[in-house]
């Protein structure tokens, strides 16, 4: 058993992602890595040829199925800030085109833009007791992984040590206040991306006539899979250290010698 810690770096400064709504994501979470090392799995020097496609092997599936059962126990989160602020999220966008069709013509929708996070450092993910054969699996996989979140969110994965400053909590439930809540991958997500996938890009070629398009084509965008997803509290490190740090500045103590007791005295002055 070893401790792995995973850290990404981002080139550009900026993280760039959505969640299933379209809202910008604050930070890559450990549902998000785990798709990512998939994709590279999938289709870097690790995957293996299966019915004339690229397939992650047996051992990145084993591994990656390992992160659904043991979600991190630290979060590095460095100072992070939306590149640009405004109360109305679409005040700076483009038109995209995404969908053409004879009847219609271009078809396009407004997309946000500069809605992405600068990062002031690297983003980190603790996971500790892991096996090395998964360790070195994941090592592996994570210098495959070209970007997290979207495509132009470039990203240098790669392991080494993480300084938390959130920590798993176990003990508080989900109606308790406090804490931040994280998705993170259960049993069944790594099935469920497959699954999406094999559905978007089928084995087999549809004919010549099948794939024409059609005169009133519209839009048909991949459903988002949501099956395989959790949500664990992380609590800040600050928090604790901050009430340790409260006690201290509050209580002075001094430190007496008794020669006839050859010990010491602490008294509490406040």
């Amino acid at each position: 058993m070893t401790n792995l810690g995973i850290l990404a770096r981002f080139p550009l400064g900026v993280y760039q992602g959505h969640k299933a709504d379209g809202s910008p994501d604050a930070f890559p979470d450990p549902a998000r890595l785990q798709a990512a090392l998939l994709s590279a799995a999938a289709q870097g020097p690790h995957a293996i040829i299966e019915n004339g496609q690229l397939a992650p092997s047996e051992e990145s599936l084993k591994a990656l199925k390992w992160l659904e059962e043991n979600p991190p126990t630290g979060l590095q989160l460095p100072d992070m800030c939306p590149v640009y602020r405004s109360p109305n999220k679409m005040s700076r966008f483009m038109y995209r085109e995404v969908a053409y069709s004879e009847k219609d013509g271009r078809q396009t929708e407004r997309r946000a833009v500069s809605d992405g996070w600068a990062v002031s450092d690297t983003i980190g993910w603790q996971y500790d007791k892991v096996p090395a054969d998964i360790a070195e699996t994941i090592t592996q996989l994570c210098g495959e992984v070209p970007s997290l979140g979207e495509a132009s969110s470039f990203t240098a994965l790669y392991t080494g040590d993480v300084e938390p400053t959130h920590t798993i909590d176990t003990k508080s439930g989900p109606f308790e206040a406090g804490g931040m809540p994280v998705r993170v991958p259960v049993p069944g997500r790594i099935n469920a991306l497959m699954r999406a996938h094999a559905e978007a890009y089928p084995v087999k070629v549809p004919t010549k006539a099948g794939d024409k398009t059609a005169a009133s084509d519209t839009m048909r965008p991949s459903p988002v899979p949501t099956a395989g997803l959790g949500s664990i509290k992380y609590q800040p490190v600050e928090a604790e250290t901050s009430r340790v740090h409260q006690f201290l500045c509050g209580h002075r103590l001094l430190v007496l010698g008794c020669a006839r007791r050859s010990g010491i005295a602490v008294f509490n002055l406040r």
